[in-house]
């Protein structure tokens, strides 16, 4: 385990950025199959490769970026779940 303690946390903003794509992919699937919700899975994933859990990757600049994105894409999933045609809003002419 000497071995890999020498290149952890992560440093190469490449490589973090691979190490997120992972696990924004595989955590829903494991969580769907689990019947967990997927945005628990990518918490819990958080967890684990942050700094109390195994230390692979280390709060940066970078996961501001990321944090933002996936506020982003959090609200645009919202937006696509609103019904505009069946909602109570009356029209004034």
């Amino acid at each position: 385990m000497s071995y890999f303690s020498q290149y952890l946390p992560v440093s190469d903003p490449t490589l973090i950025f691979f190490v997120v794509l992972l696990v924004i992919l595989f955590s829903p699937i494991v969580m769907g199959r689990l019947r967990i919700p997927h945005i628990i899975g990518m918490v819990l994933a958080g967890i684990v490769l942050g700094q109390y859990g195994l230390n692979i990757l280390e709060r940066d600049a970078s996961f501001e970026l990321f944090g933002s994105v996936g506020l982003y894409y959090i609200m645009f999933l919202a937006g696509l779940e609103m019904d505009m045609e069946g909602s109570s809003a009356t029209v004034v002419e």
